[in-house]
């Protein structure tokens, strides 16, 4: 299990099969693989770009031909690292060629199924062992495109030529990913180990930042909520520890939600008091229904539910705690229903 977990994370940062793979080709096979594989990438760019501009019949031709050039990459990278393809899958160039009254023939041709090298692509994919999740999605492709006529005509497209479209997007993207992998330069490694490292050196120091400040409570009285009224910094939880009870903290219309204060140090503490909010000079809002809880470490220690009526002048709450509760931590204060727009809370206190 631990070296099903450590072995890819390993061969993340060493690139060890990368390294491999790049020690297979010379120069001169590695550039006819990359060249191919620019020229099938473009191509179905391109194939994209027709896609979307509306002319479905002429991006799938182009997509098609893409397939065909990646197809001759993957190819000459068997043939550069001495493996073998089965004689069926071993096209070449004839099968673009012709003479000129075919060339003109083949200018009106649909595009077709049987040029798109998928048993290359099988083959290709099992040799990397990527997993029978990419070669599924590689013979979904080939049953859509036996299954249906190809388009000449725009007007010919249909929704399931859409779904082939995407299908095929999809093949080009797979095989593409497994052939930058193995036709990578030796000093691309070296930079990608390089990055690797000094990313992952960042996102450590980062993790251990984001962990201290998310278990580190700042020493005073801090306020944070679920949510507040538009993201805007007049309505922000910190408005009702202001002292300024003509500011508010605001829920956003029509939800419910909570705010609550954190004390650090804890303290001993034997009332909180609550001044509900009228955003004046609106007076449109205020919360009526509300669950006050108080909690000293870390645990619930006392609960109080309240209910009150919208006032353009409310009058202050004090929630008597019996006994003074020590180690007091945190203050939650919860709306479940308000007036007109939405909920808030003007001031707390806690004595």
């Amino acid at each position: 299990m631990v070296q099903a977990i450590l072995t890819p994370v390993v061969e993340f940062f060493t690139l060890r099969r990368a390294a491999k793979d790049a020690s297979r080709l010379t120069d001169e096979w590695r550039k006819k693989v990359r060249e191919l594989g620019d020229l099938a990438r473009q191509r179905a760019e391109a194939a994209e770009s027709l896609w979307a501009a509306g002319h479905p019949a002429e991006a799938l031709r182009l997509m098609l031909d893409g397939l065909e050039r990646m197809g001759e990459a993957v190819r000459v990278w068997f043939e550069g690292v001495g493996e073998q393809l089965d004689g069926s899958d071993r096209r070449g160039q004839e099968q673009r060629e012709g003479g000129g009254g075919e060339n003109a023939a083949k200018a009106m041709e649909v595009p077709s199924a049987h040029k798109v090298p998928f048993a290359v692509f099988e083959r290709f994919i099992q040799v990397r062992n990527k997993g029978e999740g990419a070669l599924r999605r590689i013979q979904e492709a080939k049953s859509k495109i036996e299954a249906m006529k190809l388009p000449l005509l725009d007007s010919e497209v249909s929704p399931a030529h859409g779904e082939l479209f995407e299908a095929l997007v999809d093949v080009r993207l797979i095989v593409a990913r497994s052939l930058g992998e193995v036709s990578i330069l030796p000093r691309e490694i070296f930079v990608k180990r390089i990055v690797r490292s000094g990313i992952a050196g960042f996102a450590f120091f980062a993790g251990v930042v984001g962990l201290y400040l998310a278990f580190h409570v700042p020493e005073g009285i801090h306020a944070r909520a679920s949510s507040y009224f538009n993201n805007h910094p007049d309505y922000e939880p910190s408005k009702a520890l202001d002292g300024n009870p003509d500011t508010s903290w605001l829920l956003p219309d029509h939800t419910r939600g909570w705010f609550e204060i954190t004390i650090n140090p804890p303290r001993t503490i034997s009332k909180v008091k609550i001044l509900n909010t009228h955003n004046p000079p609106y007076n449109d809002r205020a919360t009526i229904d509300y669950t006050l809880k108080v909690f000293a470490k870390g645990k619930e220690v006392k609960s109080f539910n309240g209910h009150t009526e919208f006032s353009v002048s409310p009058q202050w709450i004090t929630h008597e705690l019996g006994n003074a509760v020590e180690g007091v931590d945190r203050v939650r204060f919860e709306v479940h229903s308000w007036y007109n727009f939405g909920g808030g809370l003007a001031e707390i206190t806690v004595e």
